[in-house]
C-alpha cells in the first residue's frame, strides 16, 4: 500500500514539472498523497511495536473470586459453633452420679454404697445404725429416683427409692417390714465416688 502511494505521488510531482507550472489541483493532490504516506508508516511502525508488548492475561471474575471468599467465612462461622458446643450428659453419664459411698448422718461412718452393674442395674448396701443392715440390695433408675429391692434381716423382701440434692442422698424404704418402727427415711451424706467392695454381698 504504501509503494503504492509513492508511485502515484511520484507521478503527479512529474506532470507538474513537464506542465512547468503548478496547477492548485494537482498540487493539493500531491500533498494528500505525501501525508497519506506519512500517516501509514507511522501506523504500521506503531502497530508493530505494541502488538509485540501486549500480553494477554486471564484472570477469575470478581464476583466469583468474592463468592468463594464468602462460602469459606460462612462455613467457618457454622464449624466454630458445631465444634465447641457442649454435648448433651447421656443417661450413662447422669446415671454414674449416684455410684460412690455415703455416711450416715448420725454417726459418720459408711452406711450406703452403691455401684453400677455391666447390665446398668445397681447394686445396693444400705446400713441403719443399730437397726439392719441390708447388703443384697438390686436397684434400678426410674423417673422418681433409683427404686430397689433388699433382704430384710428376718429374710423377708423389703424395698424402696432412693433420691438424690446433690451429695446428699435419701433412703425411704416402704412400709411393711415391722423392723423399721415408725421411722422409713434416713439421710446419708457422699464422701467418694469409688464405693467400698467389701459391703456387698457377692
Amino acid at each position: 500500500m504504501l509503494r503504492k502511494e509513492e508511485r502515484t505521488a511520484h507521478r503527479l510531482l512529474t506532470e507538474i514539472k513537464q506542465e512547468g507550472r503548478f496547477g492548485m489541483k494537482k498540487l493539493f493532490q500531491l500533498v494528500i498523497m505525501c501525508f497519506t504516506a506519512l500517516m501509514l508508516s507511522a501506523c504500521g511502525t506503531g502497530g508493530g511495536e505494541s502488538d509485540e508488548g501486549i500480553q494477554i492475561v486471564e484472570s477469575e471474575p470478581l464476583d466469583m473470586a468474592v463468592s468463594a471468599e464468602g462460602e469459606k467465612a460462612e462455613d467457618a462461622e457454622n464449624r466454630a459453633p458445631g465444634d465447641n458446643a457442649a454435648e448433651p450428659e447421656t443417661d450413662a453419664e447422669t446415671a454414674d452420679l449416684w455410684t460412690g459411698e455415703y455416711n450416715d448422718r448420725d454417726v459418720n461412718e459408711p452406711n450406703l454404697a452403691i455401684r453400677k452393674n455391666a447390665d446398668g442395674s445397681y447394686r445396693i448396701f444400705i446400713g441403719i445404725y443399730r437397726l439392719a443392715v441390708f447388703d443384697d440390695g438390686h436397684g434400678v433408675l426410674t423417673e422418681k429416683g433409683m427404686e430397689f429391692t433388699a433382704t430384710a434381716p428376718d429374710g423377708k423382701q423389703t424395698g424402696g427409692i432412693i433420691t438424690l440434692n446433690g451429695d446428699e442422698a435419701t433412703v425411704t424404704f416402704d412400709p411393711g417390714w415391722e423392723g423399721f418402727g415408725t421411722v422409713y427415711s434416713f439421710q446419708y451424706s457422699k464422701t467418694s465416688d469409688t464405693p467400698d467392695s467389701a459391703l456387698f454381698a457377692d
